[in-house]
């Protein structure tokens, strides 16, 4: 694992105040996924859109998703997901207590992260 020194960068580039990417070193699933972001956007300049939804990414990252980290920040990086609502979408269950605000793209790879049909993920997550 990289060193906080090298890490924290990572985090802050994306829009973590300072604190938050001391804080945010600590966790090591975290650190793989922006590790993973930067490895993806490595040479790319990302407008604050993008930083904005990356960061949100990262923050609401959930395990069944975490396999297609790549394809997701892909997608924002293309400009596939370019608007805060394509990332957080509400999401109403059968039962009224299950209502909860989720990220729709990484609800979408949590199916089957290692095989994701374009077509079906730009639908589900409103391209």
């Amino acid at each position: 694992m990289k060193p906080v020194e090298e890490i924290v960068p990572l985090f802050t580039s994306l829009g973590f105040t300072e604190k938050e990417a001391v804080e945010s070193s600590k966790n090591k699933k975290l650190v793989q996924d922006v590790v993973t972001v930067d490895e993806v956007v490595k040479g790319i300049t990302l407008n604050n859109t993008q930083r904005g939804l990356l960061k949100k990414l990262l923050a609401s990252m959930t395990a069944p998703a975490r396999p297609a980290i790549s394809y997701l920040v892909k997608a924002v990086v293309d400009e596939r997901i370019e608007r805060d609502i394509q990332v957080k979408r509400k999401h109403l269950h059968l039962a009224p207590l299950q209502k909860y605000l989720a990220l729709a793209a990484i609800k979408f790879c949590e199916a089957s992260p290692s095989s994701i049909d374009d077509q079906e993920f730009d639908k589900a997550s409103g391209v």
